[in-house]
């Protein structure tokens, strides 16, 4: 019995449709430590219409049925890294929006979505709430207000440290698929994070990226988680960048 892997087939998803297999992969101390996980607990989505040979089966083998399911396939996949507040209507980010859009290519397309539990960078949920009342509303940990920061700034500020530091690692994605018989698959990421790309080829993995999947929505209150990413070149964004000019400043 693998003690690093639960499943379940989904009968109807109402995001995705059938043929949904959710996965639980169990990363241990190290690979907590390592990828600067803030849950032990990965959710792992799979869409393939092949799983309709297999869900009914009286006798299931998960490694084969994956491994049959995407034979010489490119595999679209997303890694979502966790941010709570923005899947719970916090307009500070698009995460929400990335997450509907790229649900929709998994889809369409079939493949792999992972929620990877790395929030605010790997520094954690109560990390992020400082940072956010930061960044939004310029008041510190005590209340008192000291002005609007960036990110950057606000990290500085909060950890003391001159460099912004981006704790993730996406090293697990690689253990994930070996565990899965997939690690030899092509990859098709639905990202526009040049870092995500960068590391998984560094680690051997047949990788490329799919950016052309989002129309992201700039406004007052996001503008600056944009241009930050920007300004550092670890993201790539096109040209359909929709600006919502509808909100003003009091």
């Amino acid at each position: 019995m693998n003690e690093k892997i639960s499943w379940y087939f989904e009968q109807k998803n109402n995001i995705l449709g059938d043929n949904t297999l959710a996965i639980c992969y169990r990363a241990d101390e190290k690979e907590v430590k390592y990828n600067s996980l803030t849950n032990n607990n990965i959710l792992i989505l799979i869409k393939n219409n092949e799983f309709a040979k297999y869900i009914n089966a009286k006798n299931f083998d998960l490694n084969e049925c994956l491994h049959n399911s995407f034979k010489d396939k490119s595999i679209f996949m997303r890694i979502q890294c966790e941010c709570l507040l923005g899947i719970y209507g916090d307009s500070h980010c698009d995460c929400e929006q990335q997450k509907n859009d790229a649900l929709k290519i998994i889809k369409e397309k079939e493949g792999i979505y992972i929620h990877l539990p790395q929030e605010a960078q790997g520094h954690g949920l109560h990390y992020k709430l400082k940072e956010l009342e930061l960044q939004v509303n310029g008041r510190d940990v005590s209340g008192r207000f000291i002005g609007c920061k960036d990110r950057n700034e606000a990290q500085r500020i909060i950890l003391k440290k001159e460099k912004f530091e981006d704790k993730r690692s996406y090293k697990i994605i690689i253990n994930i698929l070996k565990e899965l018989n997939l690690y030899n698959s092509e990859i098709i990421l639905i990202t526009d994070s040049k870092k995500k790309i960068r590391e998984l080829e560094n680690l051997g993995l047949k990788v490329e990226a799919y950016n052309d999947y989002i129309e992201k929505h700039v406004d007052l209150e996001n503008a600056s988680e944009y241009l930050v990413k920007i300004l550092e070149g670890t993201c790539t964004y096109n040209k359909n960048i929709t600006i919502n000019s509808t909100k003003t400043t009091a």
